[in-house]
């Protein structure tokens, strides 16, 4: 998947056998039970995070993530997500800061609530979204486009055929921290989710 436009370049995502690309680091978003920690391994990206949740005036999470100014697209497939809880969620972010109360909107899959999207459109306010496509499940593939503060978030069951699930326009400063997050939903637990197939286009 190309975003068609001269602007744009696809960040490589080259590493050796263990930790992070060179441009990517992770780190506890905010209050959390026990530390989360990110790997990347071969294309596999396994996040793990505790947290009560990604939502209200501050969040709690594991954020794996990517300076990008401008626009751009991350595209990944979620191929699992331990339900510690029925709104455990994992999946794709893109977020003005690492505040707890930072501007953000995320797409993430959750175990009972199919994949939703949610979103913090100032910051310190409270969430606003559960803007749902369907009751589906892992794996998925979720795709998370910036243009300039139009925020488009996209599904899909084959990473072909793409649905959208919702659009907002929210304004962030440059540059935005984009990424994988991971909330157990439950700061008494550690959920992990499981990413392949991850392609960042970012100016």
């Amino acid at each position: 998947m190309m975003l068609m436009t001269s602007a744009m370049r696809t960040l490589a995502l080259t590493v050796g056998a263990n930790g992070l690309p060179g441009e990517w680091t992770s780190g506890d978003i905010g209050q959390v039970g026990s530390a989360g920690a990110s790997s990347e391994e071969t294309g596999r990206w396994v996040v793990s995070g505790s947290g009560s949740d990604i939502w209200g005036t501050a969040d709690s999470f594991q954020f794996a993530h990517h300076e990008l100014s401008g626009d751009g697209v991350l595209t990944a497939r979620i191929e699992k997500l331990e339900a510690t809880d029925e709104w455990a969620k994992a999946g794709l972010m893109v977020r003005g800061s690492a505040d707890p109360g930072a501007a953000m909107c995320m797409l993430v899959a959750t175990p009972l609530h199919g994949v939703v999207v949610q979103y913090r459109p100032w910051p310190g306010g409270g969430c606003e979204g559960n803007e749902r496509w369907q009751m589906v499940d892992p794996p998925q593939w979720l795709r998370l486009t910036r243009t300039g503060a139009t925020l488009t978030a996209d599904r899909s069951d084959d990473g072909q055929t793409w649905v959208r699930v919702h659009r907002t326009y929210i304004t962030m400063p440059d540059p935005v921290l984009i990424g994988f997050c991971v909330t157990a939903h439950d700061n008494g637990k550690t959920a992990l989710a499981v990413f392949t197939d991850v392609t960042l286009e970012g100016a």
